[in-house]
């Protein structure tokens, strides 16, 4: 399967199963091919047989998860594929329970209750991921989704607006606002937030700054901003080539900064 001969696993697991028919790693495995191979209906049908499996006396081996939430939440997905949304969220919901502390189901489950206008549950799961991370970069992002599809953009910023302003430590709903700003043509609104970002040591605020600055030609003032931006995340490729070319420009000019 990791060579991408999924077809070629698929016959293997077949060939185990028919020796071993209550394996259900075997049968976890069989339905995650499947997934791939697009038989969705199938898939589904061998992680309701991983859920229903047996082990007592045997197979001593094997991944508690995958008895439980694990394939809860990957059925759950197939439930979500094939458009059967409550099915789906019962899915999710079990997983939940079964492990609550298990994020990658409240952030599935959202993203289809916003699909399905079923904002009541999207906002429990925003509430959750809250309380399990706090105001976290994945519940930021959360937090502008459910505003903007209930409200659009000035309701998505508006909560953004207020959780930063409530909680000193959501620096990634402010980030996000900020980004919100950028992305709808406000940069100057935006250059406040940026600022006060990026001296909380938030690289990609600093190379936001870069990129309005060199924007407006003010390129000494990105060559500023742009090697703030790689202090505070290095490695970051396109802050480094942004330096190189802003180098280059400065060499025999200036720029007045406008930020």
């Amino acid at each position: 399967n990791r060579l991408g001969r999924t077809e070629e696993a698929l016959a293997l697991v077949d060939k185990a199963l028919s020796i071993f028919p209550e394996d259900p790693e075997l049968h976890f495995h069989a339905a995650q091919f499947l997934t791939i191979l697009r038989q969705l209906d199938k898939a589904h049908e061998h992680y309701t047989c991983t859920l229903g499996s047996d082990i007592a006396g045997f197979f001593t081996s094997v991944d508690q998860g995958i008895l439980g939430f694990k394939t809860l939440h990957n059925r759950a997905e197939l439930d979500a594929l094939m458009g059967r949304y409550q099915d789906a969220k019962r899915g999710w919901e079990a997983a939940m329970q079964a492990v609550p502390r298990f994020t990658p189901s409240a952030y599935a489950l959202f993203d289809a209750a916003l699909a399905s206008n079923d904002f009541q549950t999207a906002r429990s799961m925003l509430d959750r991921v809250h309380s399990i991370e706090g105001p976290s970069d994945s519940w930021a992002r959360m937090l502008s989704k459910y505003g903007e599809q209930i409200g659009g953009d000035e309701m998505a910023l508006d909560l953004l607006e207020r959780a930063f302003t409530r909680d000193a430590r959501a620096v990634s709903a402010q980030m996000e606002y900020a980004r919100r700003l950028v992305n709808g043509g406000q940069q100057i609104a935006a250059v406040p937030h940026l600022h006060a970002l990026q001296e909380r040591g938030v690289g990609e605020a600093a190379y936001c700054l870069g990129i309005i600055a060199l924007g407006s030609k003010s390129y000494e003032q990105a060559l500023l901003c742009m090697e703030r931006a790689l202090a505070l995340n290095p490695g970051h490729a396109d802050t480094a080539k942004n330096i190189a070319m802003l180098q280059e420009l400065t060499k025999d000019r200036g720029g007045a900064s406008v930020l």
